[in-house]
């Protein structure tokens, strides 16, 4: 799994906080993006120091006046918050996508590990973690758990539509991550 990747997803804001910056506009200021996602300022704050860290954005080197913005995207975060717009508009309401490790084991099995083990060492996830992951994502009808016959039975994991749906949207915010 791509670890940039792993490291977006980390922080349970950075995703909106990306889209918002697309599409307020190439910089923001930090107290309208804890007004309208409704985050806490060391939320928020912890989140955008991680999307330094991942140069994605910056301090905004002209920033001084009111009403400019104190962050702006990188290049390398233009791209990635037009990923993450399209993301956001693609989860809806879906709090569930949001977490930690959710849309990265909906990526996984959409990639094709479908058992929990495969799915367990591809993330490098703890089995408890992947177990509250995948419950999460069962009950929010994402994921169906399929038991498979015979000796030992054997369980695997299929992606629902909408599933899909955000799995290649979680791919394509990788491609941009590159």
């Amino acid at each position: 799994m791509n670890k940039k990747l792993k490291e977006l997803f980390h922080h349970r804001w950075n995703i909106p906080v990306l889209a918002l910056m697309h599409n307020a506009g190439p910089g923001i200021r930090l107290v309208v993006v804890a007004n309208q996602l409704q985050v806490n300022r060391v939320s928020l704050r912890q989140s955008v120091d991680a999307l330094m860290d991942q140069q994605l954005v910056r301090k905004n080197p002209g920033y001084g006046h009111p009403l400019r913005p104190e962050y702006i995207l990188t290049a390398a975060g233009q791209r990635a918050a037009e990923a993450c717009s399209k993301y956001v508009s693609t989860v809806g309401s879906s709090k569930v996508c949001y977490r930690k490790w959710s849309s990265l084991v909906l990526l996984t099995i959409h990639l094709g590990n479908q058992h929990f083990n495969d799915i367990r060492t591809d993330l490098e996830i703890t089995p408890r973690a992947l177990t509250l992951a995948l419950r999460s994502l069962e009950e929010e009808r994402l994921v169906k758990r399929v038991v498979e016959d015979g000796y030992p039975p054997r369980t695997s994991y299929r992606l629902f539509a909408r599933a899909e749906k955000i799995a290649r949207q979680t791919k394509a915010i990788a491609g941009c991550l590159t």
